[in-house]
């Protein structure tokens, strides 16, 4: 028969364990509690920190709670991927990220990115927006003037990083037109941009918000645009389906920026972290924001989310081998 003091030290025993698998927070606890960190893996400026400082005050007025964002910068968004990762799983990290990127970056980098896609907990997604190609209008007239260019000389082509869906945009063109280009990596869309003002470069591939207002002013001229239809930013350029290109095998990929969590979170805090950010996407004034910069709001609730993650990875994953070349 069991002493009372050995039954409370069984008892003592078995509530450590439950603590500690599952974290440090306590059934019940206060969510949030402190403030929440969203971790962005690329620079303070760029296209993916832009959106998600817009979206932070509304998400955080619907939180009831402090929004902050950290920019981790390095290896196509990797380290900051690892870092959630590497997060105590209690919804106060999460991190805004491109989707097909993730996937991209998990492959590209096998050994350095730490992370699988689909085990992270899929929260809410943003927005969605096109990848154009745009050269100075000095340079070429027309995408068909472009390509034939291309097919007498290697011209240059611009990207923000090595691994990155715009790098991934100029490959399907090699590919579709069957023309080969020498393929310049930059540190991020602006000195590419600024190369291709000097004329440094041929033609410069990024996401269409980065270019619009240029593109609109005159200073850029849009050759094409990955899209499934002609974009509301860019309606005279041409897509894949406008120059018959065969996009059967590759489909159109979505460029969605979305809202993530470590694996395992627990689903009552990941639910009111979707909450509130459903709500922080039909603030008025956000939309209105989001429209100046001429990108898409494309709410996805987390079972949504993930749902089209599923449909989209397959065809990502098709492209390993020319990211890699």
């Amino acid at each position: 028969m069991k002493t009372t003091k050995q039954i409370y030290g069984v008892i003592g025993f078995l509530c450590s364990i439950l603590a500690t698998a599952g974290g440090s927070w306590a059934a019940g606890e206060k969510f949030p509690s402190k403030p929440v960190t969203i971790l962005c893996g690329y620079s303070a400026g760029g296209s993916t920190d832009i959106q998600i400082r817009t979206v932070v005050p509304y998400f955080q007025k619907h939180l009831n709670n402090p929004v902050m964002v950290e920019n981790l910068p390095g290896v196509s968004g990797v380290l900051a991927s690892n870092k959630l990762l590497a997060s105590e799983p209690d919804g106060h990290t999460l991190l805004v990220s491109c989707a097909q990127q993730l996937v991209l970056s998990e492959y590209l980098y096998k050994g350095t990115a730490k992370y699988n896609t689909q085990d992270l907990t899929y929260i809410h997604n943003l927005v969605r927006e096109d990848t154009v190609l745009v050269t100075h209008p000095d340079l070429y007239g027309s995408y068909d003037q472009f390509i034939q260019a291309a097919r007498s000389k290697k011209l240059k082509v611009g990207i923000p990083g090595k691994g990155q869906y715009c790098h991934l945009v100029v490959l399907l063109i090699e590919k579709w037109a069957k023309v080969e280009f020498n393929i310049v990596p930059f540190e991020g869309g602006g000195p590419g941009m600024a190369s291709l003002m000097g004329k440094h470069i041929d033609a410069f591939s990024t996401m269409g918000s980065t270019a619009f207002n240029m593109a609109r002013s005159g200073s850029l001229r849009p050759l094409f645009v990955l899209a499934k239809q002609r974009s509301p930013q860019y309606p005279q350029t041409s897509v894949p389906s406008d120059l018959g290109y065969d996009t059967t095998e590759t489909q159109i990929i979505l460029y969605l920026t979305g809202i993530y969590g470590p694996p395992k979170m627990p689903p009552e805090r990941a639910r009111i972290l979707e909450e509130a950010l459903a709500k922080a996407l039909k603030e008025p004034e956000y939309i209105e924001k989001v429209s100046r910069m001429n990108i898409e709001v494309f709410p996805l609730s987390a079972k949504e989310f993930r749902i089209t993650m599923e449909r989209e990875s397959p065809t990502i994953v098709r492209f390993m081998d020319i990211m890699k070349k």
